[in-house]
């Protein structure tokens, strides 16, 4: 009987581990995986959304390497506009919960909600952008040096360029 049950018990700690996917936080006792290199990222927005002149979206970063690799914390961002040129970038890291080590199966992704105003503050241009639109914005990952260039579609980011991020997370939450 207790063989049986024993049985019947990991048989649904697997099922669960199975419905777990491929991005969970080191809690183990099995080696942690490496820190993610850059080179093993790609990075891309998702599911922006505007309201009452709040902007948002989330910030995906997806395993491309063949091993799992491993995030903690926020990303780095750097506005860029079509010249090339930097343009005012100040990240906030918001409190979205603890920080926590994830370990990112490959092809699998972590994500951070990223929030601006996109009307501008009295002493930014009321005319016109509110501060100059960027081409592309740079990402790096936490922990590393080199960064990810994604285009950037979305509205110029008023209030000289401030962007609350939140920690990367498991996975892409829906809308």
């Amino acid at each position: 009987m207790f063989t049986a049950v024993r049985w019947a018990l990991s048989i649904g700690l697997v099922a669960l581990m199975g419905c777990a996917g491929g991005t969970t936080s080191n809690t183990g006792s099995r080696s942690p995986a490496q820190p993610c290199r850059t080179v093993q990222l790609h990075a891309s927005f998702r599911n922006p959304d505007a309201g009452a002149g709040q902007r948002y979206v989330q910030l995906v970063l997806t395993n491309i390497a063949k091993v799992p690799c491993s995030v903690t914390g926020y990303p780095s961002l750097a506005l860029v506009g079509a010249n090339g040129g930097g343009i005012p970038t100040n990240v906030v890291r918001r409190n979205g919960g603890p920080v926590s080590r994830l370990t990112i199966s490959p092809g699998h992704r972590v994500s951070s909600v990223l929030h601006w105003i996109g009307i501008p503050l009295s002493d930014e241009s009321q005319t016109g952008p509110c501060e100059p639109t960027p081409s592309h914005v740079n990402i790096t990952p936490p922990g590393e040096a080199t960064s990810l260039s994604v285009d950037w579609s979305l509205d110029p980011v008023c209030g000289h360029g401030e962007i609350d991020a939140r920690p990367l997370r498991p996975g892409v939450p829906s809308p």
